[in-house]
């Protein structure tokens, strides 16, 4: 019995690795945005636990923990890069595994409507995760903002600091991004000529300000690695994104000349580049009429 159990175990911690193994495959291969990325987790993780095979005499709680233990551990930080967001992962992996299980345990001593409803419920607790874990993506309605914007401070990646207080009476494009995200990545080059746009116009300033879920390092690195003229910026701690309801990447902000929100713009549709960032430039422009 020992030895079944200890045969059980190990295959939980196979289990837990081989799923972790497809979470780093689907982080680096898909240039997925963070959502997509729970939701990958979500599926990995349950099929974990539904496949393991019953060996040895596990308690539940033990067998969640060996197969998410990767998922709850350091790897998904070192392959996501992220540092400030990694809790939610751990926890999907931890509840998907355990569903995983539940649902294997259960399925034989099912009826076919019990069946039916083992399988539609992993789908709804994956949306139910992704609404709790990522408000942002499902709150439709956080594309419009209003009111007096909020006051933020950026480091720059040569250490120095942009403050709001330094960019009042100017209409403010803030283009929040960062190296895990591909749909910011094909932006930067419209965001370049944005940028050379504007740059000899003292009432406009463009940052292009990596949200803070990862470390200042990645962003240097990135900007180091890419011959663009644009003003990048880092917000420490993730607080200005947090303040100003950054869910998902990209998200561009608008400010105008009264200090006071305009617009917001998240995501937008593969192939589109140049017509976002053509409506960005509009948008200023009647924003700088209006301000004179």
């Amino acid at each position: 019995m020992v030895k079944e159990t200890l045969i059980g175990a190990a295959l939980d911690l196979f289990m837990g690795l081989a799923a972790c193994a497809a979470v780093f495959g689907l982080v680096k291969l898909g240039n997925l945005e963070y959502h997509q990325i729970a939701a990958g987790v979500a599926v990995i993780y349950f099929l974990a636990g539904l496949v393991r095979p019953d060996r040895g005499d596990l308690p539940l709680v033990l067998r969640v923990i060996l197969i998410s233990l990767f998922g709850c551990g350091g790897t998904l930080m070192m392959v996501g890069g992220i540092i400030t967001l990694w809790a939610p992962y751990a926890v999907t992996a931890l509840l998907f595994s355990a569903i995983g299980i539940l649902v294997r345990r259960s399925w034989l001593r099912l009826s076919a409507v019990g069946r039916l409803t083992a399988l539609i419920s992993p789908v709804l607790a994956a949306a139910l995760a992704g609404w709790l874990l990522f408000p942002g993506y499902f709150d439709f309605a956080s594309t419009h903002i209003s009111g007096p914007a909020i006051d933020f401070e950026f480091v720059t990646l040569d250490g120095s600091t942009i403050a709001a207080e330094d960019l009042k009476g100017k209409v403010i494009l803030l283009d929040y991004w960062d190296t895990h995200c591909g749909p910011c990545r094909k932006l930067m080059p419209e965001m370049e000529r944005l940028q050379e746009r504007y740059q000899d116009d003292p009432r406009v300033s463009i940052l292009v300000v990596n949200a803070g879920w990862e470390p200042l390092e990645e962003a240097r690195e990135y900007a180091n690695e890419n011959d663009y003229s644009l003003t990048f910026a880092y917000d420490p701690g993730a607080q200005a994104s947090r303040a100003m309801k950054v869910w998902e990447l990209p998200t561009t902000i608008l400010i105008d000349t009264d200090f006071n929100f305009h617009s917001k713009h998240i995501a937008y549709e593969p192939g589109e580049e140049a017509a976002i960032v053509a409506h960005y430039e509009e948008v200023i422009e009647e924003l700088l009429a209006k301000g004179g």
